[in-house]
């Protein structure tokens, strides 16, 4: 399929990527998705329905995520039936857009916002676009300028699909379930002021790190980030001192204890990202291997008291 010229007679859900560049023409994924450049309707879709709030971004978006719909046989079904075909769609779209979107950004750092999701079909060689919208948890508007724009290589494309389909396999196999808290803070942070960012990273941090009765905070946590992430002790060190300052500055922030200025705060912001997603990765790997959260903080706990290597992922 290619942006004018898709499969005809099919159905579609079109998602508008911003700030995403691809050095390609476009990326076929597992389960039938696509990455493709946008089409010219679903510009103009956009523009004509919702003219105050994207037309300063419109030009942000290049490329589209496409996910197909399959074609259900819906005679004889009556209204109940209908809706609940349907909602079991809007399921299974919304999920396979917030685990493609997961993975871009667990992939690498950027700027990646997926926009608003939206009924499309290709027939007699046009699109028509339109008829129904979704905004998905990963779905927002707004998004930072500081990080750069989100660029993907072809070089670099079969190590991401591997990834997006160990999400996948993690999601039906009921694993993302234990890490839920932390993909919300980890996406909820891509779009919202930098304080606002910080805090939702070290809420992440914590639910993955530390249990809801522990004490010594942060401590536990810039120590079991470290020994989880780094095998050497001046890269440990780094860690540690990275995420104790990170912590701190959260907590000004939450108790306004002359909380630190911005451009502090996105030197810190760009390390503890970087951090959360080897963690929320690692984490998910340990977990596919049939170790729980409690024991993999324990595990940390024991590495930390003997100074030992990593946990094996």
């Amino acid at each position: 399929m290619t942006t004018e010229n898709p499969t005809p007679n099919e159905r579609y859900w079109l998602c508008p990527l911003y700030s995403f560049n691809y050095d390609g023409e476009q990326i076929d994924l597992p389960e039938g998705l696509k990455i493709i450049k946008i089409p010219r309707k679903f510009v103009e879709y956009l523009d004509r329905n919702y003219p105050d709030t994207l037309p300063t971004i419109l030009s942000e978006a290049k490329w589209v995520i496409a996910i197909k719909i399959e074609q259900i046989d819906t005679t004889g079904l009556n209204p109940d039936e209908l809706f609940n075909l349907g909602f079991s769609e809007h399921e299974v779209v919304s999920s396979q857009l917030f685990d493609l979107v997961t993975a871009l950004r667990l992939y690498q750092k950027g700027r990646i916002v997926a926009g608003l999701l939206t009924y499309a079909a290709f027939n007699n060689s046009e699109w028509s676009v339109g008829g129904s919208t979704i905004w998905t948890r990963v779905s927002k508007i707004l998004f930072f300028e500081e990080e750069p724009t989100y660029k993907l290589k072809q070089s670099e494309l079969q190590k991401f699909i591997t990834l997006f389909q160990k999400i996948r396999q993690w999601r039906a196999s009921g694993i993302i379930n234990s890490a839920e808290i932390a993909l919300e803070r980890f996406h909820s942070a891509y779009h919202d002021n930098i304080e606002d960012r910080i805090i939702d990273q070290m809420i992440a941090f914590e639910s993955l790190y530390i249990a809801a009765d522990e004490k010594g905070i942060k401590k536990k946590l810039s120590l079991r980030t470290a020994f989880l992430l780094r095998n050497r002790t001046d890269y440990r060190n780094k860690v540690i001192s990275n995420m104790k300052k990170a912590y701190k500055y959260r907590s000004d922030i939450v108790h306004d204890n002359n909380p630190p200025n911005r451009d502090t705060l996105r030197g810190v912001v760009n390390y503890t990202g970087d951090y959360l997603r080897q963690s929320i990765i690692r984490f998910l790997s340990l977990l596919a291997q049939g170790m729980s959260i409690q024991q993999i903080r324990s595990k940390l706990e024991d590495n930390i008291l003997t100074n030992s290597q990593n946990i094996t992922y």
